[in-house]
């Protein structure tokens, strides 16, 4: 602007003291000369104000300017259906009633409906039930313009559950809410991964604690097993064989104690879970028959084999089928399935038993926690464990009434090779 000032005005001030030095000289042709400064400055002004006016350098700044603004003022829209529609995260727009208006790609695929479907369903389909008041008071609370974050359980189409983080931001218009917008993420697998993460440390801190117990306890163990021996001309016969198993069972509770305090000296080898399972299914089955329990087996050809410990293995597939065994007391069937999901081994042992109360399940895992009259609590503790060290993830679900089911999941690694017809063969010749 300064510029434009100096370009107008310092030529009008030249001509004006132009104009009083001749006015000096030539006094007699005041008149004539006036005339004709005037005109000269009059015409130096036009064609300053012209110049200015249609310069061609300012006036495609002030054209690119007004571009620029009509732009950003064009592609706010697509910013927003970018944003939108691209989201990684689900996202509803919803009305003061609740109803949804829209809703993003993401939020169809997390839900499985399609959003015509999505717009017309009830809550409660979505909306796992327990979740259905903390839902609503939420909204409550975002409708009265505080902006909402918390987690619900959602079950999606095909029944699955997920747990989701939901962020509630009340959308206003000239200062009236006229709506919401809804953020859902999927933090499923998040929250399994540091429940994972916390399992671990927690069963760290039991086996350090574990060292020392059993440290304390064994050798004083071995006094007292030792003293029985020598003591039993003096004692009952009774007495001694009721101390004899009272001490065997402390012994046992040690040696499970030691298995979760150190790394175990085992050899990992190249097997077959089918295999592994038949042989205990074999070992098992003649129990099963005396309480009328049934075993299945559903396992899937041409497995490829796995990096473990046969014998680890074993042990736990023991105790599950006899925990599920235990949970039929009137008999039942127990349904074992392996199948190859990619790079992953699925083995699952679901029974038809009285089921696991919610708050029961949630304690599972627990160091000395049981429901048995003779159960010390560390069965699953150490399957845990085992599974642990063979990479594996391990996970329970269950329904009261309905029965338990089991689900370990074995790393298949790239080095494993797959025995096609040998692997079926001698499944099926064990089975015989």
């Amino acid at each position: 602007m300064r510029e434009k000032v100096f370009q107008v005005f310092i030529p009008m001030l030249l001509l004006g003291l132009g104009t009083w030095g001749i006015l000096t000289f030539y006094g007699e042709n005041f008149w004539l000369i006036l005339s004709l400064l005037l005109c000269s400055f009059l015409f130096g002004l036009y064609m300053n104000i012209n110049r200015l006016t249609h310069n061609p350098v300012s006036t495609k700044k002030s054209q690119n300017i007004h571009s620029i603004t009509v732009d950003l003022v064009n592609e706010t829209a697509l910013l927003y259906d970018s944003l939108f529609k691209n989201n990684s995260d689900g996202i509803i727009v919803s009305d003061t009633n609740g109803n949804v208006v829209d809703g993003n790609p993401v939020i169809c695929k997390m839900s499985g409906y399609t959003l015509e479907e999505f717009k017309n369903i009830e809550l409660s389909s979505f909306i796992c039930e327990d979740d259905l008041d903390k839902k609503f008071q939420h909204t409550k609370k975002a409708l009265e313009g505080s902006p909402q974050e918390f987690n619900i359980h959602v079950q999606n189409r095909i029944g699955k559950k997920l747990l989701v983080m939901v962020k509630m931001i009340p959308i206003k218009v000239d200062e009236e809410i006229v709506g919401l917008f809804e953020i859902i993420k999927d933090i499923t697998e998040s929250k399994k991964l540091e429940e994972m993460m916390y399992h671990s440390d927690k069963m760290n801190a039991i086996g350090q604690l574990a060292a020392g117990v059993a440290h304390e306890i064994r050798n004083p163990l071995t006094s007292l097993k030792g003293f029985i021996q020598l003591s039993k001309s003096e004692l009952s016969g009774e007495y001694v064989k009721i101390m004899e198993l009272e001490l065997e069972r402390i012994n046992q509770i040690v040696g499970e104690f030691l298995f979760l305090s150190k790394p175990q000296k085992v050899s990992f080898v190249f097997q077959n879970i089918g295999v592994i399972l038949t042989d205990v299914v074999q070992f098992i089955k003649p129990e099963a028959l005396l309480n009328k329990v049934e075993i299945h087996t559903t396992i899937d050809r041409d497995l490829p084999q796995v990096h473990c410990e046969e014998n680890q293995l074993k042990q736990v597939f023991i105790n599950l089928l006899k925990n599920s065994m235990e949970a039929m007391p009137s008999g039942g069937n127990i349904f074992i399935t392996v199948s190859n999901n990619v790079d992953i081994l699925s083995i699952k042992i679901k029974d038809e038993g009285v089921g696991i109360p919610k708050e029961i399940l949630e304690k599972i895992g627990q160091p000395f926690f049981t429901t048995k009259q003779s159960g010390n609590g560390l069965g699953i503790l150490v399957t845990y464990r085992i599974i642990e060290s063979h990479g594996g993830t391990f996970s329970i679900t269950s329904e009261e009434n309905v029965g338990t089911e089991v689900e370990i999941s074995l790393p298949i690694s790239d080095d494993s090779s797959t025995q096609l017809a040998g692997n079926t063969l001698e499944i099926a010749q064990r089975n015989n």
